[in-house]
This record gives structure tokens, C-alpha cells and sequence, in this order.
């Protein structure tokens, strides 16, 4: 899953909020994959004011990834 933030057409764009993450926990719950893998922006995007998460910040999602018992790495 990538992870992002930012302003694009306008419109804000933020999937790193507590109620996102949330939501995508629940996601992950339900489909139950044995590993996930969190991303950000590698390179340049066609919408610039995109802005790439840190890794520290990746780091804290993939830990509470693995307090479901999922494998899950950062990328």
C-alpha cells in the first residue's frame, strides 16, 4: 500500500491519518493476506504537490501491521 499526502486537483489527500490507517487495518483484517508491504513516493508524479512519508513513519504502521500477525515490510 502506498502511502501519501498532499494536494492534488485541489482536492487534499491524506490516507496517514489515525482514521485512515484505521480503516485500512480493518481492511487488512478482513482479507488476510500473510504479508503487506507500505511504500511511499519513489519518484516524481505527475501531481507535484505530493509529498513522500517518512520512513520513520512507515516503520510505526508496519508495527502495528505486525501486532495482527502480519508480516509486513517497508519498502
Amino acid at each position: 500500500t502506498m502511502f501519501l499526502r498532499g494536494e492534488c486537483d485541489g482536492k487534499h489527500i491524506d490516507n496517514t491519518t489515525e482514521e485512515e490507517v484505521e480503516a485500512w487495518f480493518r481492511a487488512i483484517k478482513e482479507i488476510s493476506p500473510r504479508q503487506v508491504m507500505v511504500y511511499s513516493i519513489a519518484r516524481d508524479t505527475p501531481c507535484q504537490t505530493l509529498e513522500k512519508v517518512s520512513k520513520e513513519e512507515l516503520e510505526r504502521i508496519a508495527e502495528q501491521v505486525s501486532t495482527l500477525g502480519i508480516s509486513c515490510s517497508v519498502a
